[in-house]
């Protein structure tokens, strides 16, 4: 066959070629024309069309990129995939509120604004893990503490950039230590914790623990053992956990120790006694111009120094009211130590292994001893006399019928 063909028309215009004439049903044979035959096919969209498909296909032939149809195919499928995903998150969280017997609602369904209840409240908490995984590359987080029936309980952050450029820090479990606390053992606890939500390993970038043997040794550590792994999760120190051992270095002069001893037994005084708490609140109470609804002390964190911070801070606010709520307690000690003192020497006469009965009826009247004490020192400050030095020239001048008691302590 002797003429001219389109060869993009020829291969790829559409299936039914009926009425495209030259360049495609047959050939170009007036070569006189040429020129004009070829600027109207070229204006043709059955040409354009075919030009652009031939040049899609040059494309994902020579440099693998996808046609326009695969391309929609492949979006297409990850909608789908998509939908899955959030479909499967729907179903997971109506199966955890049926198997804990979780109601749907909860106390109250109020739409956007309110208590959107528990359904929506689990479903926006699975909705947040899954922008980690969106996200791509993370970081972890982790650090370990005995719970309350001194099981050795570790928290796993995961800290990710979202899709606002922000850094986040997300709580993604609690694992239970159930096999030790070695390096080795925690590694695998956080490894298995990290795929089963989902993350892919390969994308951890970093790991931050503090400076404990099991978590940052270079050998048997739980970093090297995960970054034997995954040699991209760097290893780092916690900033906040080398800052306090800063501040655990400094606490050991001698002037700060004393001060943070004291403000911790102050804090013990008080929280520890319902009334001796009242009276301080009282006292808080009567202070004009705090501008503070502080009603009571801190407690001195024992872990974390750096956030004793807001316990001085406390303190130092409430420290008028603290020192007249001591000093009212004070004056009572006095009063409670010069009563006792009454009957000290009683109660020792009484707890004497050859006390009886008899003895202990004859012994002195705490009632009588205090009116007894008072005539005798008046005695001794109207004859201008020097006191005794001793018990024994002391029972010299108790007469027993004047002092009956002070004679029998003596």
């Amino acid at each position: 066959m002797i003429g001219g063909f389109c060869v993009s028309c020829v291969l790829f215009a559409k299936e039914d070629r009926t009425g495209l004439g030259q360049l495609v049903n047959s050939p170009m044979t007036n070569f006189t024309r040429a020129k004009k035959t070829l600027d109207e096919h070229q204006l043709q969209e059955t040409h354009v069309v075919a030009t652009e498909s031939m040049a899609a296909f040059m494309r994902q032939t020579e440099k693998g990129e996808l046609s326009v149809g695969q391309l929609l195919l492949s979006e297409a499928r990850s909608n789908v995939q998509k939908n899955c995903t959030i479909l499967k998150s729907i179903v997971n969280t109506l199966i955890l509120c049926g198997k804990q017997n979780i109601a749907l609602r909860g106390h109250g369904d109020a739409g956007r604004g309110g208590n959107q209840g528990n359904f929506h409240a689990l479903l926006k908490f699975r909705l947040d893990a899954e922008e980690v995984l969106e996200s791509k590359f993370f970081s972890v987080c982790a650090d370990e503490a005995a719970d309350t029936a001194n099981r050795e309980q570790m928290a796993l952050i995961v800290r990710f950039v979202d899709k606002q450029g922000h850094i986040r820090e997300e709580f993604l479990d609690f694992i239970h230590c159930d096999e030790g606390t070695t390096g080795r053992a925690l590694s695998g606890k956080i490894i298995s914790s990290l795929q089963n939500n989902g993350l892919d390993m390969n994308y951890l970038r970093g790991q931050g623990y503090d400076g404990v043997g099991n978590m940052a040794s270079i050998r048997e550590g739980a970093a090297a053992h995960i970054t034997a792994i995954y040699p991209k999760a760097l290893y780092c120190h916690c900033a906040a956990h080398v800052l306090n051992l800063c501040v655990v270095a400094a606490c050991k002069i001698q002037a700060v120790n004393k001060t943070m001893t004291t403000t911790k037994e102050i804090n013990l005084f008080f929280s520890h006694s319902p009334k001796r708490q009242q009276e301080l609140e009282c006292h808080i109470a009567k202070m004009e111009g705090t501008g503070s609804n502080r009603r009571k002390l801190v407690d001195l964190c024992r872990t974390r120094w750096v956030a004793r911070i807001e316990a001085f801070e406390t303190f130092d606010w409430l420290f008028p009211a603290v020192v007249n709520t001591l000093e009212e307690v004070s004056q009572a000690l006095v009063v409670v130590k010069k009563t006792l003192g009454y009957v000290k020497g009683l109660t020792r006469s009484l707890q004497q292994r050859a006390s009886d009965i008899c003895k202990a009826y004859n012994l002195p009247s705490p009632t009588d001893l205090p009116q007894e004490i008072h005539n005798w020192t008046n005695s001794w400050r109207r004859h201008e006399s020097p006191l005794p030095d001793n018990p024994a020239d002391a029972l010299h001048y108790a007469h027993t019928t004047l002092y009956p008691n002070i004679n029998c302590l003596l």
